[in-house]
């Protein structure tokens, strides 16, 4: 459960420097994390804390529609999900706390949690409904401008009196340092906290009374670029986190990856794998809706490096998920190439990776549960994917429920056979004992030949692919006699790229099945 605070205190270390108006705003959200995150997974157990089992029922799921911005179908899943970590229907400021103090074992998050939850609790009876809960979350998800700035100023306006003094925004700042303990980065002096409030005043009190009133917080947040950065940058780790839809017009709910809502043909996802910023560049063009980026294709893929990521990460709006395999070969690792993987994870983690990708087995062809668990723990809270190491497992069927229970977002599988086709059957027993309780994306050999029959005949709703075509080297003068990679390389004067033709031509295949 640790490992999922690193997403918010990496925010923190890299907003609290530089960003004094804007990190404030998305610091205060951003350490509402935990609440999200404990409704929307299974790792809380009610036995940790003391609930008061007062019956408590919602009001009808149409009324809530109408008072929120959520559908019907995503308030049926938020409430199962509420309820199953709630069954009284209600979370006490002491249940808030002791959340809070789980993903913060390493500062004191009382008094940042006794804030937040008098901030939810609108009715002030010392409990947090679920009519409460999704009217918060509805306001800071699928609120106007307007009413995700109104919510931050009643948040640091502590007295509710209608004015932000420098008392206020000082116990704000000090919780927020209390809250993240030793993991805020740069290290603070004592003066820092009071150095945050002093900028905040500068540019918020227009008229320099002393205080700031709503109107000046909106006009003050609204002209500033990194409020409005600040803003995006919550609404993208929220979706990626517990992927929420980011379209409330759908019924549906939609695959969100990367913070974006992934638009699919008629329900189909492609995820197109790339080795360079160009073919990354390509997939996008061609309507892919999430990459992986890998470097070393020849070899089934391998970790790239955190300057190709920052390259690709500048030049596509697509969520880019990384590999994370140290080296070609089988997916038993040493203790040092299992650092290796810790330390990459934490790095495109750094440079801002949408997802990961990885696997591990045991020597008999198991998952390596305890494995997988310690570098889930250290991607938190990216989703992760479980890559073709799955094709050379022992028993596919019980390798899918240890991912499930290990909260794997997907698996990228062929089959266990040499292609997408030929694990077709396969593939479709995998989505079948599924049963949307992970996804299912074949990959492996993937074309415009196949692709209509893989997706007919899998009932996958991804599917993931290359699309590469051969490009032939700009080079002038070649020098026939030297092999860079040895005799069995590929020619030095030719590459591979993603073709955007290529990518069209799936997308528009996906989009007619069915």
């Amino acid at each position: 459960m640790y490992g999922s605070m690193s997403r918010s205190q990496e925010c923190i270390k890299q907003l609290m420097p530089s960003d004094d108006t804007g990190g404030l705003y998305v610091l205060m959200l951003l350490s509402f994390f935990p609440l999200y995150y404990w409704c929307f997974t299974e790792e809380s157990s009610e036995e940790e804390f003391e609930i008061s089992f007062v019956c408590h029922r919602p009001d009808d799921l149409h009324i809530l529609q109408e008072e929120t911005e959520f559908s019907r179908k995503e308030l049926q899943f938020l409430y199962r999900a509420f309820k199953n970590e709630c069954p009284s229907g209600v979370v006490t400021e002491n249940v808030f706390k002791l959340i809070y103090s789980q993903f913060f074992p390493q500062g004191d998050s009382k008094i940042y949690a006794h804030y937040l939850f008098e901030a939810f609790d609108t009715n002030r009876n010392g409990c947090l409904s679920f009519k409460e809960f999704v009217a918060g979350l509805s306001l800071i998800l699928r609120g106007s401008i307007y009413d995700r700035l109104n919510w931050a100023f009643n948040f640091y306006d502590l007295d509710k009196d209608g004015f932000i003094t420098r008392e206020e925004m000082m116990k704000i700042m000090k919780s927020i340092y209390q809250l993240m303990g030793k993991y805020v980065y740069p290290s603070i002096h004592n003066d820092t906290p009071k150095e945050h409030v002093e900028n905040f005043f500068q540019k918020m009190d227009r008229n320099h009374d002393g205080v700031i009133t709503i109107e000046e917080f909106m006009e003050s947040c609204q002209k500033d670029a990194n409020i409005m950065r600040s803003m995006r940058l919550f609404d993208t780790n929220v979706l990626v986190l517990f992927r929420i839809p980011g379209n409330h017009d759908s019924e549906t709910l939609p695959a969100v990856e990367g913070g974006r809502s992934c638009e699919m043909s008629d329900g189909f996802l492609m995820e197109v794998c790339v080795d360079s910023v160009e073919s990354a560049i390509n997939a996008e063009r061609g309507g892919a809706a999430r990459i992986e980026l890998c470097c070393n294709l020849l070899e089934g893929g391998l970790t790239p490096s955190t300057g190709l990521l920052q390259v690709v990460k500048e030049n596509v709006r697509i969520p880019v998920y990384v590999m994370i395999r140290p080296r070609a070969g089988d997916f038993l690792y040493s203790d040092w190439e299992v650092e290796v993987m810790k330390r990459d994870i934490e790095q495109m983690k750094i440079h801002r990776a949408d997802g990961l990708v990885f696997g591990a087995l045991t020597e008999d062809g198991r998952v390596d549960t305890e494995l997988c668990m310690e570098l889930m723990a250290a991607s938190r809270p990216l989703p992760v994917t479980f890559h073709r190491a799955f094709d050379m497992v022992h028993d596919p069927a019980v390798a899918l429920e240890s991912l499930i229970s290990l909260g794997f977002e997907r698996i990228l599988t062929s089959g266990c056979d040499s292609t997408a086709l030929e694990g077709l059957p396969v593939i479709k027993r995998l989505v079948e004992q599924a049963k949307g309780r992970i996804v299912i994306m074949p990959g492996g050999g993937i074309t415009e030949r196949n692709l209509q029959r893989i997706l007919e005949g899998s009932g996958s709703q991804e599917f993931h692919c290359s699309a590469r075509s051969s490009k032939d080297s700009t080079m002038k003068f070649r020098n026939s006699n030297v092999s860079m990679g040895g005799s069995l390389s590929v020619p030095e004067y030719a590459v591979k790229v993603a073709d955007v033709t290529k990518v069209r031509t799936l997308n528009a295949i996906a989009k007619n099945v069915l």
